[in-house]
């Protein structure tokens, strides 16, 4: 008999997740409806806990949330260890990083690279 797979459990709900997630990152409730093809008044039901919704539901609106958002939501249901903690911090900053990066202005991109070389500099001096 093989050993058995560890199982580990959610910290939270998937109901109570979004509701905190949504409560942490104020949206445009009306619009994330509409983004995720569900009836503003639905979501307003769920969020109200007066209603429950299909996995299918949850999952569309989870995808039109920010990114920031989705992490914050899965870092809720996901008990992780401090190292994939900061493994997934890591990841969000860096696209939130390469996102503004490529939409920012030649002068704010030459501030950001001025302020890495600063950073790099205090670094190699200790």
């Amino acid at each position: 008999m093989s050993d058995p797979i560890p199982v580990t459990c959610p910290t939270i709900g998937l109901h109570d997740a979004f509701i905190a997630t949504i409560e942490a990152y104020p949206l445009n409730r009306a619009e994330l409806a509409e983004k995720a093809g569900v009836s503003d008044s639905l979501l307003s039901r769920f969020l109200r806990r007066q209603t429950d919704i299909s996995l299918a539901k949850l999952q569309r609106l989870l995808e039109h949330l920010p990114d920031e958002a989705q992490q914050h939501f899965w870092q809720l249901v996901s008990p992780a260890s401090q190292t994939e903690q900061l493994s997934l911090q890591k990841t969000t900053l860096m696209h939130s990083l390469r996102q503004y990066l490529q939409q920012c202005s030649l002068q704010d991109f030459q501030e950001f690279l001025g302020v890495i070389v600063k950073a790099r500099e205090t670094v190699l001096k200790n």
